[in-house]
């Protein structure tokens, strides 16, 4: 589901330093929990996690800076399914570069859900 051309516009504002921030985030948020209500609907098993990065405003690893913008809780409240996010923060933290999808931590998340 792409973003919508304003929406893309605050977001890469937002990368310069510009804007309201968690205005931004929250109208990023809704596009996520629309594109999660559309999977619902055609998802032939029960969607019980979700996966939600929200977007990168900033990524310096080697100072150990990351900032993703997103409303995880708010994700949470409007589709239901248990919703994973932050894993860039935490893969910095650990000493990692928080490469896409963090490897280390879809892992573990995996292991835990599938033991349910």
């Amino acid at each position: 589901m792409p973003y919508a051309d304003r929406l893309r516009a605050d977001i890469l504002a937002l990368m310069k330093g510009v804007g309201d921030r968690n205005a931004v985030a929250r109208a990023l948020t809704l596009v996520h929990v629309e594109a999660i209500e559309k999977l619902r609907t055609q998802a032939k098993e029960e969607v019980r996690l979700v996966g939600f990065h929200g977007q990168t405003i900033r990524h310096a690893p080697k100072q150990g800076i990351t900032v993703q913008i997103g409303e995880a809780q708010a994700h949470r409240r409007e589709n239901g399914p248990a919703v994973i996010a932050d894993f860039r923060s935490n893969d910095i933290k650990n000493g990692g570069r928080a490469r896409r999808w963090c490897r280390s931590t879809t892992r573990r998340w995996r292991a835990r859900w599938r033991s349910r």
